[in-house]
């Protein structure tokens, strides 16, 4: 019933039916829950969708990371293989035992690229995983390079000091006018060296790193020089006609130690050069034009 504030009009009746009111409820409520179920619903897949396009701009920035690591492993891998070519290389030029890098060398020369990269799907965490692998396996190879370099460090290092008095050099150059061994002129008997001819007061050089531990006049050798150069070898100098060392003082390979001569048992100026291995002579034409790489064979 309406009654309006006018009494010129009249009362307004509505007559409903019980059952019309209810269902004009239950409309109201159900309208009510399907509003706010489609708000909910709305909420939700915002937050989806939000929550997928965070993912899609970290899964683009992974991307960039794993493709940057994967240039980075492949520079890697081609610096470590030269590395180890070069250290095969030099203990092959060093008569060292050559490591066995069959594995290394194979996932070196890999050229198996990665799955394509498809945006949120799991080759992501795939790449991931190889690339950490690799990355800790080539940094196991590194450090197993750095000590192969660092016991061919110690050997060069060894070898060079080693050949510094491993006499290698002609004492000077001329004409060899008697060999080692036994001759019958112009003395008759071992000849303990060789004779380098050569004009009289050239220099004579000392042919290997050591120590003079005789300077002056000894017999048949007249002016003798006579350098220790440790591991039981020793050069003899002899027939000279000026010596320029001293007992005690050191000397470097190719220093000049001397002049040619003609004194003591000498016919002419000559060089008279000998090596003599734990006090024992030896032919000094094994030792002449030595270099680093061939000088072992007179180290056993």
């Amino acid at each position: 019933m309406i009654v309006p504030h006018s009494s010129a009009k009249g009362v307004v009746n509505f007559k409903l039916r019980e059952w019309l009111v209810y269902a004009i409820l239950a409309v109201f409520f159900v309208s009510i829950i399907l509003v706010g179920s489609s708000i909910v619903y709305s909420s939700m897949m915002t937050r989806k969708l939000i929550h997928y396009r965070i993912m899609l701009q970290v899964n683009e920035q992974q991307k960039g990371r794993i493709d940057y690591f994967s240039g980075e492993v492949s520079q890697l891998k081609r610096a470590l293989k030269e590395l180890v070519d070069r250290d095969s290389e030099l203990r092959r030029l060093l008569g060292l035992k050559i490591k066995d890098n069959k594995n290394l060398n194979e996932m070196l020369a890999s050229k198996k690229n990665f799955p394509q990269f498809t945006m949120l799907d799991n080759t992501t965490n795939y790449k991931i995983d190889k690339i950490t692998n690799e990355l800790s396996y080539l940094d196991d190879s590194v450090k197993s390079s750095r000590e192969s370099l660092k016991t061919l460090h110690q050997t060069v290092s060894y070898l060079k000091s080693r050949f510094a008095v491993t006499p290698s050099i002609w004492p000077l150059y001329g004409r060899i006018v008697s060999g080692f061994g036994y001759r019958y002129f112009p003395w008759r008997g071992m000849h303990t060296g060789i004779d380098i001819t050569a004009w009289n007061g050239n220099p004579v050089r000392v042919t290997a790193s050591g120590m003079v531990i005789f300077s002056g006049w000894k017999g048949g050798f007249g002016k003798t020089v006579i350098v220790d150069h440790g591991y039981g070898t020793q050069t003899w100098y002899g027939h000279n006609s000026k010596l320029l060392v001293s007992v005690g003082q050191r000397v470097v390979k190719g220093q000049i130690i001397a002049n040619v001569g003609a004194t003591g048992f000498a016919t002419g100026p000559h060089c008279h050069y000998e090596i003599r291995k734990n006090n024992y002579a030896v032919s000094p034409m094994r030792y002449l034009n030595l270099d680093i790489f061939t000088a072992n064979r007179v180290w056993q």
